[in-house]
């Protein structure tokens, strides 16, 4: 999750919901199917109204289109307590706190500042596909590419069966 204060006065927290669920299956959609289509959900939080909208947006390799979604209470509850806990842990404040310290600098540098990554790790987490790292792959990869050359280049070739029939013509 990352999130930014938002908003054109500094009253909305805008937060990255990394989705981590069947997304195909909870919002009736259809993006297995296609590798290039994935849904991105973006969550605007109002601690001042104690209010949280969903907007997702399906993209494609071509196009993008857009729905919000309505949490339950307790997705809502969730979610907020989430923001709630990350921002008081790194600023020690809670997020009407922040953005009230955001809508005094009133300065630009503010956007750069305020970009926090919740998870994973702040994004220094190492990247994994199917439990390998990416070293792992990247390591495997060059030594099927490196066997393959040798095999090639000493003309080695799989033994042959017995059984091969050879067709004269």
């Amino acid at each position: 999750m990352t999130w930014k204060s938002t908003g054109d006065e500094g009253r909305e927290i805008t937060v990255y919901i990394e989705t981590w669920f069947d997304v195909d299956k909870k919002f009736n959609i259809d993006t297995a199917s296609d590798d290039d289509t994935w849904l991105n959900m973006y969550g605007r939080y109002n601690p001042f109204d104690d209010t949280l909208r969903i907007e997702c947006e399906i993209s494609r390799q071509d196009s993008s289109s857009y729905f919000d979604y309505e949490p339950t209470k307790a997705e809502a509850q969730l979610i907020k307590d989430m923001i709630e806990e990350k921002i008081q842990e790194d600023y020690h404040q809670t997020p009407t706190g922040v953005l009230r310290g955001i809508l005094r600098r009133r300065s630009d540098d503010w956007r750069n500042t305020m970009t926090h990554y919740i998870y994973p790790q702040n994004l220094k987490a190492a990247a994994n596909m199917w439990l390998w790292s990416l070293r792992d792959f990247a390591i495997m990869g060059v030594a099927a590419l490196l066997s393959i050359v040798i095999l090639v280049e000493l003309h080695l070739m799989l033994p042959r069966s017995r059984h091969t029939l050879l067709w004269v013509s």
